[in-house]
């Protein structure tokens, strides 16, 4: 799951791509369009989906407002969108990470600013509200990606600037509360994306520098400790942006293979070593957002080409192909979730004609199309 976005008030570092461009959730209705009963006034970034089933599905991001940023969550219940109320903290916050376990059972992830400090966001939905959640005390951190096997195990990202530099950190929930778990991600990495199946098996992805070049990172968990294992890395820059799990053992990690918005990198993890999957695209190449599995032989890839249209693939154990999509020019897709074969669901960015006009757009794969479900 591709958790990476930013806020300008609140993190120096951006770490993004094409499909981060801001959206506007606008209530009328256009053609090809549903009528929006939720208005979201401000810039509306999504930033994450996640479904734990075809009526328990989550939209999380930030809205910018003059002077600030506050969080917002979207909820499908099966048949209507509603938008709970989120805690408001500090003077911005910042939600940058979701992961549904059940329809009473969902964390949601980002930070927070008071002042000119930071401070990490952890909140827990319980069925009818979301609370805030103690988060480990370390100066200056901040939450990127979270992902949540069960009640008792979820894992969540972060990374602090304090400390003589910045450190890419892990946190694991056991049921009663957060804990910092030591990883051996290098000095200066980014762990954008983490995925967990099991209690003994997850994925964290990234990128960290090597001299002025840049690697892929895949990092693994065994219910023990985290392990640093080889990953592809070709051309100068690549980066892991997304990273899938599944309970079968098999893993799938999606990226940029060069400088963002270069040639897609999506790579499959067998059981015993990570190998490259070439996916069909461009020209223009598009960037790969985020990537969904549920099998060894089901899988999909997200992302955009430009600002302009959707990029989408799905993998069906032999090839990646591509799959029709609801056209929609400049539109893109910034996350994906994958509940099922049958279930599987999309978030991004829709520009109208007019390149002006923006709003937040969700599509749905049924197991045999796509449709839009735009709250």
């Amino acid at each position: 799951m591709l958790r990476v976005f930013f806020s300008a008030l609140l993190v120096p570092v951006l770490v993004a791509v094409a499909a981060t461009a801001p959206v506007e959730a606008r209530p009328k209705s256009v053609a090809g369009r549903t009528q929006n009963p939720i208005t979201l006034s401000g810039r509306v970034f999504p930033t994450d989906i996640s479904a734990s089933s075809p009526s328990d599905v989550w939209v999380v991001g930030l809205v910018r407002e003059p002077g600030a940023e506050r969080t917002f969550a979207l909820h499908w219940d099966g048949s209507t969108w509603s938008e709970p109320r989120t805690p408001e903290l500090g003077s911005s916050a910042v939600l940058s990470g979701v992961t549904a376990v059940s329809a009473t059972n969902a964390w949601a992830i980002g930070w927070y600013e008071t002042g000119r400090a930071l401070f990490p966001l952890l909140i827990h939905w319980d069925g009818s509200r979301w609370t805030r959640v103690r988060a480990p005390r370390v100066p200056g951190l901040t939450l990127g990606a979270v992902s949540a096997d069960g009640a008792n195990d979820a894992w969540t990202t972060g990374d602090t600037d304090r400390g003589g530099g910045r450190y890419a950190l892990t946190f694991h929930w056991n049921g009663t509360a957060w804990h910092r778990v030591p990883n051996p991600a290098p000095h200066r990495a980014n762990l954008l994306s983490i995925s967990a199946a099991s209690p003994s098996d997850a994925w964290a992805v990234g990128n960290y520098p090597v001299g002025r070049l840049q690697r892929t990172l895949t990092m693994h968990w065994d219910g023990s400790t985290w392990t640093r294992v080889p990953s592809p890395s070709p051309r100068k820059y690549p980066t892991l942006l997304g990273v899938s799990d599944t309970p079968s053992g098999t893993a799938f990690a999606a990226g940029d293979a060069g400088t963002l918005g270069d040639i897609p990198l999506v790579i499959e993890w067998n059981g015993s070593t990570w190998r490259r999957r070439l996916v069909p695209s461009g020209p223009p190449p598009p960037t790969a957002n985020d990537v969904a599995a549920t099998s060894a032989g089901d899988a999909w890839v997200v992302g955009s080409v430009g600002m302009t249209r959707i990029f989408i693939s799905h993998w069906d154990g032999a090839a990646w192909q591509s799959v029709p999509f609801p056209y929609d020019p400049h539109t893109g897709l910034v996350a994906v979730s994958a509940d099922a074969a049958a279930d599987a669901w999309a978030v991004g960015w829709h520009k109208d004609s007019d390149l002006r006009s923006r709003e937040v757009v969700v599509f749905h794969w049924n197991g045999s199309s796509w449709r839009e479900m735009t709250p």
